[in-house]
């Protein structure tokens, strides 16, 4: 990384035809969406090479905090907006008050504009829509002695989302006694029931579609969306809305702190134009996204999609998230 940066530092010195400014994006939006807006932007912009690496939402989170001293990433896009809340809170981002601020509904975005929620991202169960006829109806089911041996789950440790569904039902149970003990006890008959534990989003989709058993999951709704629906191989997902409700968070960007750096206004140009309304508006169609801005139509698949959301305190979760992935790990790991 730092030997393609020094060549483009170099290039640019010389003033040759090939002179281009890069912005780094940390992402976990993953590789067909990343390639798309990629193309789109230099498209407009062949003065700037967009460089992205796509890795799970908490990994973009460890690799700003592991570069604290000395930053490499310009731009962190997507993951839920508590662990940006984190970042800013690290003074890990930079302020930027978006184009279109005014269409952000309130709590979608830091105050200081440090990071804005672009997407929604509700969590819900799935499972093989060929082989389960009568899945979990709610979170609480996962845990039941029915499902043992069925339950597949994405590495809590690495993803965002499921940190984000995990979370949610510690602090429903925190907000009922102040204590972790309903959270534990689920994540407890979780691990009683689990089928594997999938390192990555690649691992997880294989292990659905490879399924003989009926296996289930938790996992984020515009995945399983785009996964059944729009990728190739597409993966046998159906899902279901938990009765007691679906965690809802916002999807975040932001700028990551120059430190010593210098400015690179290319950098707000790239959040500027993933976020902008008709490419917004392009991913949400394409890429099965809720968007949180309030001046965009619905997109023509969202007329079928029926949602509960789950009462969650995000600032709760934030609080308590370190204690309780310690907790929740424990268990997994047994």
């Amino acid at each position: 990384m730092l030997a393609l940066a020094a060549m483009s530092a170099l290039t640019a010195c010389d003033g040759g035809p090939q002179a281009k400014t890069r912005v780094l994006v940390y992402s976990a939006h993953g590789k067909d969406l990343l390639e798309e807006v990629e193309k789109a932007f230099e498209a407009t912009r062949p003065d700037v090479d967009v460089v992205w690496q796509d890795m799970g939402a908490d990994a973009c989170f460890d690799r700003l905090r592991g570069e604290r001293e000395s930053p490499q990433a310009d731009v962190w896009w997507g993951g839920p907006a508590f662990r940006f809340a984190q970042a800013a809170q690290a003074d890990l981002l930079e302020p930027h008050r978006p184009a279109w601020a005014a269409v952000a509904p309130e709590g979608t975005h830091d105050r200081e504009w440090r990071w804005a929620g672009q997407f929604v991202m509700p969590q819900v169960i799935a499972f093989h829509r060929d082989l389960v006829k009568d899945p979990p109806k709610d979170w609480a089911d996962l845990a039941s002695a029915a499902w043992k041996g069925r339950v597949v789950l994405r590495d809590p440790s690495q993803s965002g989302g499921m940190k984000a569904a995990f979370g949610a039902v510690f602090a429903r149970g925190f907000a009922k006694d102040g204590t972790s003990a309903e959270g534990v006890a689920w994540v407890r008959g979780l691990a009683a029931n689990k089928h594997s534990i999938a390192p990555n989003p690649a691992k997880l989709f294989d292990t659905i579609r490879r399924d003989g058993t009926g296996v289930v999951t938790i996992w984020n709704l515009t995945d399983i969306l785009y996964q059944s629906e729009v990728a190739d191989p597409p993966v046998p997902f159906g899902w279901i809305c938990p009765a007691s409700g679906a965690p809802m968070f916002p999807d975040a960007i932001a700028l990551v702190a120059r430190g010593s750096r210098p400015a690179n206004p290319a950098a707000a140009d790239f959040y500027e134009f993933a976020t902008s309304a008709d490419v917004s508006r392009g991913l949400a169609e394409k890429h099965r996204r809720f968007l949180v801005r309030t001046d965009a139509p619905k997109p023509s698949w969202a007329a079928r999609i029926e949602l509960t959301p789950m009462a969650v305190d995000w600032d709760v979760v934030a609080a308590h998230l370190d204690e309780w992935q310690k907790l929740w790990e424990d268990e997994l790991a047994k």
